[in-house]
């Protein structure tokens, strides 16, 4: 039968009025309270003592008892008169607003994480049984990944996050996972030009390692949409882009360069800022398949012929002698101009208000709301290198040794 909290205050005050009485730990009850955090055990001995029923939550869901002794007064009071009337383990849940899943959290792993909002539906409670951690260590680090999961993206992704903060030794606090959730949402529609620049989405099939990578391309690559596109210097290429095999393609500002980035495995997808400075990207293609990239600089020329930079294949290894022949053939295609056009190289500028623009629609669906990271500032330069910087290790996370 479930009560309601007006039934269970009217009980539990016949319970308290029918005479104190001194409350006896049973030894399973002893030994549950020792396995509290030291720091916390106070509080819990305290409500233990009050009375039996709640000194039974010791063993029977530890959680509940420090959620009653932590949590916010108001559920607390509503959650102590229920275990008091002898209300059921899920109502008791279901006043302190934490998911009965937690039923499973043993009191040695008990704190403040388990009073974040958390998913409580059927099939996550389902889902999630088999993925909790097996040290209590563990479980602060990864309740936080699993609250920030189902806030910033959805149940499926705090699900992965789940499994993967399991698999993985995960680095840092949890601002880099709160930037891999912001990855994630802005891949699974178009919300803005912030989507275009993600290549490919996130997949429950996916490692934490990648998902990482994937999130620092795609902040690199939000370099595209923040600063201006470099003004054309106007001087052409050749009219001519094939050599024998090869053909020549100009890579464009924004996705063509993240795309191609990702492809061969390098790191076009920040070059941003070497383009406004003056260098152009040319992929160069046997049938269509990029075999290797080439960096041309016109920032140092007067005469139009441009400076071989670079030239790399995949992963940015040597290209092979073919490539480069074909390179230098097609560089000797440029005309010399007949007077002097120097090229200036500029510093990349800012496009007023952009930072701002691309997150409106997380603001909007998602708002700010207390106790949600926000990876993302008013401050550009502050919020991606910080974003850069908590991401960054978790793509070379260790994995867990399994048993």
């Amino acid at each position: 039968m479930t009560l309601s909290v007006i039934e269970a205050a009217d009980e539990a005050r016949a319970h308290l009025c029918a005479g104190a009485r001194h409350i006896a730990l049973s030894p399973a009850q002893q030994a549950a309270l020792v396995r509290f955090p030291r720091r916390r055990r106070k509080a819990v001995r305290q409500l233990a003592l009050a009375h039996p029923y709640l000194a039974d939550l010791m063993v029977s869901f530890p959680a509940a008892i420090f959620a009653i002794a932590h949590g916010r007064r108001r559920r607390t009071v509503d959650a102590r008169c229920l275990a008091i009337a002898g209300a059921s383990l899920r109502d008791i849940a279901l006043a302190l607003e934490i998911p009965f899943w937690l039923r499973r959290m043993p009191p040695e792993a008990c704190g403040p994480a388990l009073l974040l909002p958390l998913p409580d539906s059927a099939d996550f409670s389902a889902r999630v049984a088999n993925l909790m951690p097996r040290s209590a260590v563990d479980w602060g680090g990864w309740l936080e990944a699993v609250s920030l999961g189902s806030r910033i993206m959805d149940e499926a992704f705090a699900l992965w996050l789940a499994r993967e903060c399991n698999r993985h030794i995960v680095p840092g606090g949890a601002q880099g996972l709160a930037a891999i959730a912001l990855w994630a949402w802005y891949g699974t529609a178009e919300r803005n030009a912030a989507s275009s620049m993600i290549v490919r989405g996130w997949e429950p099939r996916m490692s934490l390692t990648q998902a990482a990578r994937d999130t620092l391309t795609w902040l690199h690559a939000l370099d595209y949409l923040l600063f201006e596109a470099p003004e054309a210097d106007g001087i052409a290429p050749p009219g001519d882009n094939h050599v024998g095999d090869f053909t020549f393609v100009e890579l464009e500002w924004g996705l063509p360069l993240v795309a191609e980035g990702m492809r061969m495995r390098n790191c076009l997808g920040t070059y941003a800022a070497y383009c406004s400075r003056g260098s152009r990207i040319w992929s160069i293609r046997r049938d269509g398949v990029p075999v290797a990239d080439m960096e041309i600089s016109l920032s140092r020329t007067r005469r139009g012929v441009p400076r071989l930079e670079q030239l790399h294949a995949v992963g940015n290894s040597d290209a092979s002698d073919a490539v480069w022949a074909a390179a230098y053939q097609w560089l000797s295609r440029w005309r010399l101009l007949a007077e002097e056009r120097p090229v200036a190289g500029g510093e990349p500028r800012l496009r007023r208000g952009a930072w701002l623009e691309l997150w409106l629609p997380f603001w909007r669906a998602k708002g700010s709301g207390p106790g949600l990271p926000m990876p993302v500032t008013s401050d550009y330069e502050q919020s991606v290198e910080h974003m850069i910087d908590a991401v960054r290790p978790l793509g070379w996370a260790t994995r867990r040794r399994s048993g």
